[in-house]
């Protein structure tokens, strides 16, 4: 079963096209149904729809509806691909219904917090890199992983526009405003070359270790300790940020879809979380709702 579950990963990550995180969950959930098979000693091929059953009850025991739930669609689709290279004859999880569970509502941080944040940031070299960051992740709604991946070459300071990656290997343009432009140009012009001295060519914006763009752990601890020396009590994430970004500009009267390309949602039930307006065009509807533009 290992090399099956191999294969439907690779199958993911090069015919899908998926991101890697996805991937990695997939094959943590895939490794429950394994370690379950193994001690029940299940045979693939006989695997009956009682059985798929008894597994849902099982590992619903030991974790909650929403893990449940991802756990089973990651199995669900690991029997599709047995199905459909005629591996097995039947889908035993083909009828099994997915746990329901309320969605949670996004962690937000206030325009106050924020702006709390950025004024107690000092006017040094490593304080106009973190100004830098902050500033484009709240002005952006990026993930984590976009924001550290940057190019300098992936602004365009012309149109303030960046181009990022994000999940599936999908480009996506995202437009920036006044205050992220500042912090940045202020940065790219005093402070970069200061971490790019052993490794003048490194095409990352925001540089880190050894000539590699910044880690989202050094972030995730730069943006939380920069929060309680603001004296915010509750956690600042990076993801809460970006929940901000788009709670923010729906508030202010921007458009769902709008904030859903920005965002990179396939779907628009993802972004629907927030709330629900009518359509604009993406850049003007930046522009004129972005509360630091």
């Amino acid at each position: 079963m290992e090399n099956l579950i191999d294969q439907f990963l690779f199958h993911l990550e090069i015919e899908k096209g998926r991101a890697r995180k996805t991937i990695e969950n997939y094959a943590r959930d895939l490794g429950k149904f394994l370690n379950y098979c193994k001690k029940h000693k299940c045979n693939l091929k006989k695997f009956s729809r009682q059985d798929a059953q008894d597994f849902i009850t099982t590992i619903s025991r030991q974790i909650n509806n929403r893990s449940t739930a991802r756990c089973l669609s990651a199995i669900k689709g690991f029997f599709k691909f047995l199905e459909k290279e005629k591996l097995i004859e039947t889908n035993p999880f083909s009828r099994i219904k997915t746990p329901r569970f309320g969605k949670p509502l996004p962690k937000t941080v206030s325009l106050i917090k924020i702006n709390n944040i950025l004024d107690i940031i000092p006017d040094t070299h490593r304080g106009q890199r973190d100004r830098a960051m902050i500033e484009l992740l709240y002005a952006t709604g990026l993930r984590v992983s976009e924001l550290v991946s940057l190019k300098v070459t992936s602004l365009n300071f012309e149109n303030n526009l960046l181009l990022t990656l994000g999940k599936g290997s999908k480009e996506r343009f995202v437009p920036f405003g006044r205050s992220a432009r500042k912090a940045i140009m202020t940065y790219l012009e005093t402070s970069r070359n200061f971490f790019i001295k052993k490794y003048p060519d490194s095409p990352w914006l925001f540089p880190g270790r050894k000539g590699q763009h910044f880690s989202r752990q050094g972030f995730w601890k730069i943006l939380n300790c920069y929060g309680k020396k603001a004296g915010i009590n509750t956690k600042i994430t990076p993801h809460s940020l970006r929940h901000s970004f788009a709670t923010h500009i729906l508030r202010n009267g921007g458009d769902i879809r709008t904030v859903q390309a920005m965002l990179g949602h396939e779907d628009l039930s993802t972004t629907q979380i927030y709330t629900k307006l009518a359509n604009k065009d993406i850049v003007s509807a930046h522009q004129k709702f972005h509360p630091r533009n």
